[in-house]
């Protein structure tokens, strides 16, 4: 999402827990299973074995998710239509501009206490 123009670098808000939506989604892309690997709690190394962690690697090709871009979440229960499900995380980070000949890799660690 491109989040909102008044957000500083320096001095950006925080997500907060009660977040049901990003506030300005822009594109919305659906991550394939082979992108999610199990991580060794250790070492964070991609491993074969079932874990508490996960890694959820997204790639935005050099034609999606152009433009000014502020915030990102992982949903769940959606779909590729903008605002459907819930998010899972939410961040809001500096200002990236996304250009035409840019691929975007998005990389995010998910730890479970189980």
């Amino acid at each position: 999402g491109s989040g909102s123009e008044a957000w500083a670098d320096d001095n950006l808000p925080l997500p907060s827990l009660e977040d049901e939506k990003l506030l300005n989604p822009t594109y919305r892309k659906a991550v394939p299973v082979s992108q999610i690997k199990y991580l060794d709690p250790s070492t964070n190394e991609e491993t074969p074995n079932f874990t508490n962690k996960i890694q959820v690697e997204c790639i935005f090709s050099s034609k999606e998710a152009n433009g000014y871009l502020r915030e990102f979440a992982i949903f769940m229960g959606g779909s590729e239509v903008l605002g459907s499900g819930l998010p899972i995380n939410r961040k809001i980070h500096g200002v990236i501009y996304n250009t035409s000949g840019i691929e975007l890799q998005r990389k995010i660690h998910f730890q479970f206490n189980i």
